[in-house]
């Protein structure tokens, strides 16, 4: 199994405005922003304020409109089950730019919609001269799949597949619904066996 992920990530807002906007609030618990259906928290050393769903596509348009308004945002995914990945900018509640990767349209696809910032031409050349050097579209590795990812690591300094060697392990947090309960401690099997 691979990663089904979606981020975002924001510039220009903080923490509280981010979070209000889309009525979360931190619940100041540690989780693995890979859970699936989890919704996970982080302040990038660099400014940008990120938050990652445990699910694919998982950020609605209305969701990037109302943050992107005074703000530089990214959103971006990855489904690797399938090999789909995509990015998007967005800047006072328009995108400006799309892109995206189905490896059903060829190993070497990718959908390019908008101003596409600068760094895609060298990231895209990059991964597609790889992709030829393995074997184009009959390769057994599909290379082009992490141009979107590429991008997000250009952009705002994080990607799900690296860590950014000057920030070191970035801690984030579970968010909820605002006066959403914090779920039931769970038992161990141990305890449950026990009737404990």
């Amino acid at each position: 199994m691979g990663w089904r992920l979606s981020w975002v990530a924001v510039s220009g807002l903080g923490k509280a405005e981010v979070l209000a906007r889309l009525e979360l609030e931190d619940s100041g618990e540690p989780v693995d922003y890979g859970q699936r259906r989890s919704q996970a928290f982080a302040e990038l050393p660099n400014g940008w304020v990120l938050l990652v769903r445990g699910e694919a596509d998982a950020f609605k348009a209305t969701e990037l409109e109302v943050l992107s308004r005074g703000a530089r945002l990214l959103n971006a995914g990855c489904d690797e089950t399938v090999m789909l990945s995509g990015a998007s900018g967005w800047s006072n509640g328009v995108r400006d730019w799309a892109i995206d990767h189905n490896p059903e349209r060829g190993m070497s696809d990718l959908n390019i919609e908008g101003d596409t910032p600068a760094e895609l031409a060298a990231i895209l050349a990059q991964a597609r001269a790889d992709q030829a050097e393995e074997g184009g579209d009959d390769a057994d590795v599909d290379l082009v799949f992490d141009v979107p990812q590429a991008m997000s690591g250009a952009i705002c300094g994080w990607r799900p597949d690296m860590d950014n060697e000057d920030w070191g392990e970035i801690a984030f947090t579970r968010l909820r619904r605002i006066g959403e309960p914090d779920p039931p401690a769970k038992r161990s099997w141990l305890a449950k066996l026990f009737g404990r």
